[in-house]
């Protein structure tokens, strides 16, 4: 049986959930600075908890596209399809 190899649209998307989780950060240090009527505490729950998510997906991004698989092939990193 032949594993799946992480493609170009898979590369695509766990960048864009990284971004994604970024943005959820950044909008709940924004509501933070300004003082937001919303509940401080969910405000910090959303902080910690896009934290933990984005370090598991660097994690799988790391494990997937930049560092080399162990059985001696290296994964090709693939920015623009070829035309």
């Amino acid at each position: 049986m032949e594993t799946l190899k992480p493609g170009f649209g898979s590369l695509l998307m766990c960048v864009a959930y990284q971004v994604q989780f970024v943005a959820g950060m950044t909008h709940a240090a924004q509501s933070i600075y300004i003082g937001c009527p919303f509940p401080l505490w969910m405000q910090w729950a959303l902080i910690a908890y896009g934290a933990s998510i984005l370090a598991l997906f660097i994690n799988f991004y790391f494990h997937s596209y930049i560092r080399p698989s162990r059985s001696g092939t290296q994964v090709m990193i693939v920015f623009f399809p070829s035309i």
